[in-house]
């Protein structure tokens, strides 16, 4: 689980906040409703959006953009169930709907429901392959499910579409070790430190992959360079100290 939380320090908050256009025509009754709504979540008025999306949804009731944005509106107010039983009735009405089951991947995903976010998100990824913020929490997911070479085939396909910033880098890095594929561990991670080169972490976790590597001398380095740029990071003195465990402990601890 704390590999998760590292992970995540990397990204701006997960909030299921994807919102669904509408498209549909409805009536000029529920469209006053759900413009009214609107209006009340751009003042960040809950339960007002609340009400008049359930009035827009009384007006049109297959109307499967109101119902995500709805959900969104019953998260807002940390009313998960609500919000749960919102996108799945969306994603009933429009199977292909990929805001429905984004939603819904990003809720379970913050109420530690992996296995189901997985599910949802992948669905997503399917009906939208370009869809990368779909994409890295479905591999987050999976991650959290120590299923890390399913994460792993998805990590790369970001990072061959570019998408090489420190969250995705950390993760493939991370996976890879607890994969065994050092020599690729090695790689993001330097190119973690590349991209991050004050970060203790990156240094701690490029010192775990070189050791593993069995470089210990350009392990050591970056070990002391993590004890610089912060002293308090207890893992990194862990082997300066002598007292590492088996290879690999540090990063599973995390």
């Amino acid at each position: 689980m704390r590999l998760i939380l590292l992970l995540l320090l990397f990204l701006p908050s997960w909030s299921p906040n994807t919102r669904a256009q509408s498209a549909q025509s409805a009536s000029p009754e529920a469209a006053r409703y759900f413009a009214d709504a609107l209006a009340a979540e751009a003042r960040a008025d809950w339960p007002t959006a609340q009400r008049n999306y359930l009035r827009a949804i009384q007006s049109a009731p297959n109307w499967a953009e109101a119902m995500v944005n709805l959900g969104v509106v019953y998260n807002r107010q940390h009313k998960t169930a609500e919000a749960i039983r919102a996108f799945k009735r969306a994603a009933r009405i429009r199977p292909k709907l990929a805001a429905a089951h984004i939603n819904l991947g990003v809720t379970y995903f913050k109420s530690a429901r992996y296995e189901q976010a997985s599910d949802d998100l992948r669905t997503a990824v399917a009906i939208e392959p370009e869809n990368l913020q779909a994409r890295e929490l479905l591999a987050l997911s999976l991650i959290a499910l120590d299923r890390f070479q399913e994460a792993v085939e998805q990590l790369e396909t970001l990072y061959s579409k570019n998408q090489r910033d420190p969250p995705i880098l950390k993760a493939l890095g991370q996976s890879y070790l607890r994969l065994k594929i050092y020599d690729k561990a090695v790689n993001r991670f330097e190119e973690l430190v590349s991209l991050a080169p004050d970060s203790a972490q990156a240094h701690l976790l490029l010192g775990e992959g070189l050791d593993n590597s069995s470089e210990p001398e350009r392990a050591l380095q970056e070990f002391r360079r993590a004890i610089e740029l912060d002293p308090n990071l207890p893992q990194a003195h862990y082997p300066l100290a002598g007292q590492s465990g088996p290879r690999g402990s540090w990063g599973q601890a995390r």
